[in-house]
């Protein structure tokens, strides 16, 4: 019969397991993270354009005069453009401009759509306040919003 060896070199199999596990716990805590990451970039990347949807409608109304029967009408209006699709014409940016292009909108499928209410004389007589809100929508039931407030006077 052979002596056994005190001192055994490796590991054991419960050393290996208990390792694996860690390193296991590891990895997925770094893929949430990645996950997590790309939700924040996407989120970001809508909230981008539609701010930049809402500035260009502000645009439109700082070009208009301010006597314009536009800005005596109180109400909410829808952008006439229906649906915005970045990345096309005339809608949002120029074509072959910042927005990805591709059937139904992009690559997302992302859509906007832009409204805006009309309240003369707010906050004070000759001032009108102009609330511009865009929200999106796209093909994993992504939503969002975000409104801007703009106050056009008199002069």
């Amino acid at each position: 019969m052979r002596a056994r060896r005190q001192n055994e070199d490796g590991f054991s199999l419960l050393e290996v397991m208990i390792a694996a596990a860690i390193l296991a716990v590891g990895l997925l805590t770094i893929a949430l993270a990645q996950v997590s990451a790309l939700k924040m970039g996407s989120r970001s990347k809508h909230l981008s354009e539609a701010i930049y949807l809402a500035q260009e409608q502000v645009e439109t109304f700082k070009a208009m005069n301010a006597d314009d029967l536009t800005f005596t009408q109180q109400g909410t209006f829808d952008d006439d453009q229906g649906y915005l699709y970045p990345g096309h014409a005339g809608s949002g940016y120029p074509e072959g401009g910042e927005g990805e292009t591709g059937a139904a909108g992009g690559l997302d499928q992302t859509r906007y759509s832009r409204r805006w209410t009309i309240e003369p004389d707010q906050p004070s007589q000759g001032l009108t306040r102009i609330t511009i809100e865009v929200d999106w929508e796209n093909a994993d039931s992504n939503t969002g919003s975000t409104e801007v407030v703009w106050i056009k006077g008199s002069n």
